[in-house]
């Protein structure tokens, strides 16, 4: 099975939401994915730490190690977007007038490295941690170049995907149909 076959396997609750070609539910499944992470970074910069009252260096440690490590999956998803669905993913770039290749290659280019590094320190390196990096994370990145491109992603994944034209749905009535399909 190729590379693209065995991606598309993993994925199979994409039927229960979309009822297109296979490769195409995968990948709009897969956008889902990445806008709910894209939501929590919007969630814990708009509605967490922008509402304390005087943020102080936990939070702004909390907010960044988070962020980082949110963006870097997300980033890592979207590559793998291109990587494995190169005929959706143009779709989605023509949609969003080559926007969302463009912020893929800007990020390639100027933040993947310092990302990674940051992510890293996490698990492997044994001399500094996250927290020590993160003392002089405006030499590593501009955290508000994050941000931002964070709001394109899910500006642009919500626009392609029109997520407002989606009837809402409670928990409840999810959660009773999964148990109807398990019965």
């Amino acid at each position: 099975m190729s590379e693209q076959g065995n991606a598309i396997c993993k994925d199979i609750n994409h039927s229960k939401i979309f009822d297109g070609e296979v490769s195409d539910n995968v990948f709009k499944y897969r956008l889902i994915l990445i806008l709910q992470e894209a939501a929590t970074i919007k969630w814990g910069y708009e509605d967490y730490y922008l509402r304390v009252d005087n943020p102080d260096e936990l939070d702004e440690y909390f907010l960044y190690r988070y962020t980082l490590i949110k963006i870097d999956s997300i980033m890592d998803a979207v590559e793998n977007l291109n990587d494995f669905y190169p005929a959706q993913f143009t779709e989605l770039d023509r949609h969003s007038n080559d926007q969302f290749s463009n912020l893929l290659y800007e990020y390639k280019k100027d933040n993947f490295e310092s990302v990674a590094e940051l992510r890293n320190t996490i698990h492997y390196d044994d001399n500094k941690n996250f927290y020590d990096y993160f003392l002089e994370i405006e030499t590593y990145i501009d955290f508000r170049y994050i941000l931002a491109l964070n709001k394109k992603l899910f500006t642009i994944i919500n626009s392609f995907l029109k997520i407002e034209s989606i009837p809402e749905t409670s928990l409840n009535d999810l959660y009773s149909g999964w148990l109807s399909d398990r019965e």
